[in-house]
């Protein structure tokens, strides 16, 4: 199972939630979701109509516990909590408009032969057609990091910004010393159409399952924010702080879309605009000799239009580290 606590549990749900996460702020689709919840028998549906009325008229929020953590963060639970709770100049309405659903990604080491053809997973073998050319840059062979069942995430709504079909292949030159942007070549992404037949390939400079372990994945569904707001100058510094670890934080180490958190500063690539989005980013793992410089962190962005069409080749990338 790829979401072992799931957000959603039906398409005719996933749809629901997906028309939410396209209108974040408005009311009436979460309250056409809590009517049909509620015609369930299903206890969210009660708690959705309660706590978007009490986000109307400031009234105290219901009690969320026993409520699966993906869906709340999914309806934006947390984060109006949150926010409300530490009295931050921000309207409910101000804070959805900028919600941005994401995944977050879990990995268990186990041997690649468990692993499925076709599953997301990192290391081990790259599952790629007959005839695929491994990627090099500056005559090295890149590392096979990661792959990603799409349509396996397109059950989620949180996966609407990516295709829906196919297997999204990630490779880089971890020893290159590829640091950002301008090393053009030391990364590339793959998409490998859901029809065509995939072996699993080792990497060629190795007898085994390349260097990178093999690891099962597993996704939890979460709602993000920008990490930094764009405040009137009024606004203190503590505000911000407390905003920044009480609000956008999400504790996500490896992510699939959202808005990312970036170690250091924002990457040169990355607009706040909407117009390159942030893609995906990939941490550091000692135990799975899965380093990248100092327990640092691969960002890799993508035009929006790209990210729209499926188009891959188009990915940027920017390495931080502590």
């Amino acid at each position: 199972m790829p979401f072992p606590n799931p957000a959603t549990h039906s398409p005719d749900e996933a749809a629901l939630v997906r028309t939410i996460l396209a209108h974040h702020a408005a009311d009436l689709p979460k309250l056409v979701y809590a009517d049909w919840l509620e015609e369930r028998g299903d206890p969210r549906g009660p708690f959705l109509r309660a706590f978007v009325e009490a986000t109307a008229d400031g009234s105290p929020y219901p009690d969320p516990a026993g409520f699966p953590q993906p869906w709340l963060d999914l309806m934006g639970v947390p984060a109006l909590t949150a926010c409300r709770q530490h009295a931050l100049p921000l309207t409910p309405v101000e804070l959805l408009l900028k919600a941005r659903p994401a995944f977050g990604i879990t990995e268990q080491q186990i041997g690649d032969e468990m692993i499925p053809l076709r599953a997301s997973k990192f290391g081990g073998g790259a599952d790629v057609p007959d005839g695929f050319e491994w990627p090099t840059h500056r005559g090295n062979a890149l590392d096979f990091l990661a792959q990603f069942d799409l349509a396996e995430l397109a059950a989620s709504p949180a996966a609407d910004a990516l295709p829906r079909t196919g297997l999204l292949s990630v490779f880089f030159h971890s020893a290159g010393g590829v640091s950002d942007s301008g090393d053009v070549g030391g990364w590339r992404f793959y998409r490998f159409d859901e029809s065509e037949p995939l072996r699993r390939l080792l990497h060629p400079g190795s007898s085994i399952a390349n260097p990178r372990n093999a690891c099962r994945l597993d996704f939890d569904e979460t709602l993000t924010l920008p990490e930094n707001w764009c405040w009137s100058e009024s606004v203190s510094d503590e505000v911000q702080e407390t905003y920044r670890n009480e609000v956008s934080e999400t504790g996500l180490h490896h992510q699939l879309l959202g808005w990312p958190r970036f170690l250091q500063s924002d990457a040169d690539w990355f607009s706040i605009n909407g117009l390159v989005r942030h893609l995906m980013t990939l941490g550091s793992n000692f135990e799975l000799d899965w380093t990248w410089g100092d327990a640092g962190l691969l960002y890799f962005g993508i035009p929006t239009d790209a990210l729209r069409t499926g188009d891959f080749s188009k990915t940027d990338f920017d390495f931080q580290s502590c």
